[in-house]
């Protein structure tokens, strides 16, 4: 398992991408210290829910929710 920082939001965020994460299998996703608790992959996500698209290394966060200047993301991850 690995762990991927990411740096502190600027603010308004929607998504993140990392080149780490693509096609990698998302354990956990943790913002700003609590776990995201489900991690999807298709649909939108709501409230707390991320989407994960991992051909891409990208994980979307609620358009409603988005992240807060310099909130912090950190995931875990297994390559593939």
């Amino acid at each position: 398992m690995y762990r991927l920082e990411f740096p502190a939001a600027a603010g308004g965020e929607t998504y993140l991408q990392s080149s780490d994460l693509i096609n990698a299998v998302l354990l956990g996703c943790f913002r700003g210290g609590p776990e995201v608790m489900t991690i999807k992959t298709a649909g939108a996500p709501v409230g707390n829910e991320v989407k994960f698209t991992a051909a891409l290394g990208r994980i979307d966060f609620d358009p409603a929710n988005p992240l807060i200047a310099t909130e912090l993301v950190t995931v875990q991850y297994r390559p593939q």
